[in-house]
This record gives C-alpha cells, sequence and structure tokens, in this order.
C-alpha cells in the first residue's frame, strides 16, 4: 500500500520494512539487510519479479518461510 496509497517508490518501500526499519529499532548491525554475520528471516514469493508483490497485495504470494535459517512453512 504504501507504493500505490503513498507514491513511494519500490526501493523505498522494500527499505522501510527492513534496514529502515531495523535501524529505527537500533538493530540494524544485526538485522534489515543481507550481509554476512547478520540474522535473516526472510519469505521466498512465487512472482515473476520482486516488483510484483506491491501491486498485488491482498493475494498470498508467498511460497516459503525461513526463520532463523530454518525453513518453517513451505517446501
Amino acid at each position: 500500500m504504501a507504493v500505490s496509497q503513498m507514491k513511494m517508490t519500490l526501493e523505498e518501500a522494500l527499505l522501510g520494512v527492513t534496514l529502515h526499519a531495523a535501524h529505527a529499532m537500533g538493530l540494524e548491525g544485526e538485522v534489515g539487510s543481507l550481509a554476512p554475520g547478520k540474522l535473516c528471516d526472510l519469505i521466498l514469493c512465487d512472482v515473476p519479479s520482486w516488483q510484483h508483490v506491491a501491486y498485488f497485495y491482498g493475494v498470498n504470494h508467498v511460497s516459503q518461510v525461513v526463520k532463523r535459517g530454518r525453513v518453517v512453512w513451505g517446501a
């Protein structure tokens, strides 16, 4: 919704829920971006490109969830 309602770019919206959110909580050294030594939780989405997720909200595109390096949902 940040892209369609608040006119943010896709990159701004992605940064807002990752690195900038981690920074706001004082955790940017531990989480928020993909880097050696940082913790990583992620979702894998069944979409042709990451840009599609922002335009089809309300639809579950998630095919797999990884939490603390382990698959916790999906194949």
